[in-house]
């Protein structure tokens, strides 16, 4: 848990994160929460679980370090960094490349290559035509 420590830094980038998002919470008070959240799992847990008790609901930044959802959901999604033996990467029998679980196979033929970005243009062009403001 202590190999990425949240720090100094990362807590005065982060209040300054929040307190953009959340301009109604006044920085020493996202700070003060921020401290006292600060032993609650590594920087990015950290970072997680404050910005998530960052939502409009919350009245103030005091809310960021006292146990709720925006902590809970982090241990519920908390993924290892050791893989497992099933994680690991094997050669794809469609195309060769080497996959992981997170980076399936997709064949060039079968890739977009801007064809979204082509349609929205196409789409944006005809509602032009038809005078229709986008």
């Amino acid at each position: 848990m202590n190999e990425w420590k949240f720090t100094q830094e990362h807590a005065k980038a982060l209040a300054a994160l929040i307190q953009s998002l959340r301009p109604d919470w006044d920085l020493p008070g996202i700070n003060d929460a921020l401290y006292r959240a600060k032993d609650r799992g590594d920087a990015i847990e950290v970072c997680v679980g404050a910005l998530r008790g960052s939502v409009p609901s919350n009245r103030t930044p005091a809310v960021i370090p006292l146990d709720g959802n925006h902590w809970r959901d982090l241990v519920a999604t908390h993924v290892s960094k050791r893989p497992a033996a099933a994680d690991k990467a094997t050669h794809c029998e469609r195309c060769g490349i080497v996959h992981t679980p997170l980076s399936p196979c997709s064949p060039p033929a079968e890739r977009a290559h801007g064809r979204g970005a082509q349609a929205a243009r196409e789409a944006l062009a005809a509602a032009l035509e038809k005078g229709a403001a986008p």
